[in-house]
């Protein structure tokens, strides 16, 4: 059995720290408060709320007298099920909000053009790497934290999420609001 020592500093002596990232070195604490919030909201979205908000709407079917307000969001999301595959419904206010400047400060994020897009052409942007949690990704196509809509004038930017989101009460019309739409053959057509 080997024996632990404590470790002290010149173990590191010769190692180069890592620098710290810029969102860390704010002068303002607020503000570097409220860039914290607003990755965490969007964390929060992506692992928390779509199972928080399937039993939010148990519990009020099943214990409230409010019962008929969720079955009638339920018969909602089942008759707008197709919504999704087509593009979704994009709300552009929710796109642009200021909310998505600091979570796009936060990291930080930045979208360097490199040239102009012709607004006649189609164009399949994939981001590398992707997942679940594709901050990045997020952070330029799905908000217009960038500007990208005025930077690219005539191009709407559809960011595509896992089908399972869109069966996910209340999430779903939030990632539909931010142009998002299901992963599906039909609307890569």
């Amino acid at each position: 059995m080997s024996a632990m020592r404590r470790r002290n500093e010149s173990d590191y002596e010769g190692v180069e720290q890592m620098p710290q990232p810029e969102h860390y070195s704010s002068t303002c604490p607020v503000i570097s408060f409220v860039q914290m919030l607003a990755a965490f909201s969007w964390l929060f979205l992506i692992v928390f709320a779509g199972p928080i908000c399937w039993v939010l709407i148990l519990y009020v079917t099943i214990f409230t007298r409010l019962y008929w307000l969720a079955l009638l969001y339920l018969c909602w999301m089942w008759l707008d099920r197709k919504t999704p595959h087509r593009g979704g419904r994009r709300i552009e206010w929710v796109r642009k909000l200021k909310w998505w400047t600091y979570y796009r400060d936060y990291f930080p994020l930045q979208f360097m053009k490199t040239s102009d897009l012709d607004a006649g052409r189609n164009y399949l942007f994939c981001i590398i790497p992707h997942g679940v949690l594709c901050c990045g990704g997020f952070g330029c196509f799905a908000t217009d934290a960038f500007n990208l809509s005025r930077e690219f004038p005539g191009i709407q930017f559809i960011s595509v999420t896992l089908n399972m989101n869109m069966f996910m009460p209340l999430v779903r019309d939030f990632l539909m609001a931010l142009g998002k739409t299901a992963d599906s053959e039909e609307i890569l057509k």
